[in-house]
């Protein structure tokens, strides 16, 4: 059985088969399947899946076109389908420099208008392999006199292990202390001071650790230290 390679790294690829086509004269059938969610994936991992390719008709169905939509996405599929058989997409996703929410999508356009378009959807929630909870960024809006903390969770999801070896800051209008300084979960404090002046600040704060190939982590913070008395003018 022949297949098609098909692999996109960035936006669209499409790959047209060249093949003789008959001139249906009934209405091209569009075939939604249903999203396919693979859950939590590293950013540094290459995730495999494998979809059906049914053919619902009574004829051999031979595949003229495919697109790939998403960064990071490759397919094998056979250039045919029997009669009522069903083949294997295989899926290949590899969501380098990826975060967060995506999603990729596969479109295979058939020669039979009873199932001329197949419509695939694939998702899923990719974490790089060192991850900040809840965030990279921290964000801080206190009054002056009050002082206010946060704790930052640094979760390492790779097979690298590393600790802490010392913190740096940009100011002495916040303090960090490291609570769990090495494990899979690493735990630091951040607290503004009450001492802190009005405005807003921008500032980092640097983790210095043993990891061979990240030393050093930078932690940007916006702090904005508002007095007793505070209005803001909303559109």
């Amino acid at each position: 059985m022949k297949y098609l390679f098909i692999f996109v790294v960035a936006g669209l690829l499409a790959v047209t088969v060249e093949t003789a086509v008959a001139q249906p004269t009934d209405k091209p059938t569009i075939l939604q399947m249903a999203p396919v969610n693979l859950g939590r994936v590293r950013s540094d991992q290459v995730t495999q899946h494998q979809l059906s390719l049914l053919n619902p008709t009574d004829a051999t169905l031979k595949i003229v076109n495919v697109r790939l939509f998403g960064e990071g996405i490759r397919a094998k599929l056979p250039s045919d389908v029997a009669p009522g058989e069903t083949e294997t997409i295989e899926v290949v996703i590899a969501p380098t420099d990826l975060v967060g929410n995506w999603e990729w999508g596969i479109e295979v356009e058939t020669d039979n208008n009873r199932a001329k378009l197949l419509r695939y959807t694939i998702q899923a929630s990719v974490y790089p392999p060192i991850e900040f909870l809840p965030s990279r960024r921290i964000y801080f809006s206190v009054f002056g006199d009050q002082s206010e903390s946060k704790r930052l969770t640094i979760q390492n999801h790779s097979t690298t292990p590393f600790a802490i070896v010392s913190l740096e800051q940009s100011s002495a209008i916040f303090d960090a202390k490291v609570v769990v300084a090495e494990g899979s979960k690493l735990e630091i404090v951040i607290t503004v001071l009450d001492s802190a002046p009005f405005g807003r600040h921008s500032e980092t704060l640097k983790i210095l650790t043993n990891h061979p190939e990240r030393p050093v982590m930078r932690v940007p913070m916006q702090i904005f230290v508002k007095p007793d008395i505070y209005a803001s003018v909303e559109d």
